[in-house]
């Protein structure tokens, strides 16, 4: 098969924020990568026995991807190197903003301009005249009269997320939302609304979709990062092992 693993690969593990670079060292007879110790701007990133990783490896076929468990690190004479033991099927790397998560996070959304305002101006020049650049990906100090929204997702990727809330918010609306991955993080990014999926009734929850707009790459990988470790997860527990 042409997306198998091959001595010398390049590979790049995804380790927090970031896309570290490493390459494939040796393949033992029990089918575990001996790789080198992934790096990121020409330093070692320092990991522990056991951390689940995404790695990520490129064919002419396009990118393919696998959860791995990292054994042990080691340094044999100056290479420092890693041995990793696969934890799910190599399978072929979707698209970041179309790998999707059905899971349930806190959210907090607050309305930034309504569609009227939306069609008058561009979203780039709302999002400018609301703050300044060092602002994005923090959320901004609440307003005189502006309410936040509490909700919940029912599924989230680089791209956007689908949420559940007892607001209505009208389809083109801009706003603000903030998702709390876990009690330490927790990332805030501007999106639109591109869909309401039900229009409930009153005390009902209402069903809508955001598309994320001027998000940073650090603030999606960061999303992008949390929807592996979960998929990872659930994987071992899918298979006895968490």
């Amino acid at each position: 098969m042409d997306y198998e693993l091959m001595l010398g690969d390049k590979l790049e593990v995804l380790i927090g924020e970031h896309r570290c670079v490493s390459d494939v060292q040796e393949i033992t007879e029990d089918g575990h990568l001996i790789i080198s110790a992934p790096m990121y701007r020409s330093m070692v990133v320092p990991l522990l026995e056991g951390e689940l990783l995404h790695v990520v490896y490129y064919r002419k076929a396009g990118m393919f991807s696998f959860v791995a468990q990292l054994i042990r690190r080691y340094r044999e004479g100056e290479a420092d190197l890693v041995e990793l033991a696969l934890k799910s099927p190599i399978s072929k790397y979707q698209r970041r903003d179309f790998v999707r998560l059905d899971t349930v996070i806190p959210l907090s959304v607050r309305l930034i301009a309504r569609p009227q305002h939306v069609v008058a101006r561009s979203v780039d020049e709302i999002l400018r005249m609301i703050y300044d650049q060092r602002y994005v990906g923090v959320p901004r100090p609440l307003g005189e009269g502006e309410e936040i929204y509490s909700g919940y997702t029912i599924d989230i990727s680089g791209g956007g997320v689908r949420f559940a809330s007892r607001e209505s918010f009208e389809t083109g609306a801009l706003v603000e939302c903030t998702l709390h991955l876990s009690e330490s993080n927790e990332v805030t990014v501007d999106g639109q609304i591109v869909r309401q999926d039900s229009e409930g009734n009153a005390g009902q929850e209402f069903r809508a979709s955001i598309q994320f707009v001027n998000i940073e790459e650090r603030i999606r990988r960061k999303i992008i990062k949390h929807i592996f470790d979960q998929q990872a997860k659930d994987h071992l527990l899918s298979i006895g092992l968490g």
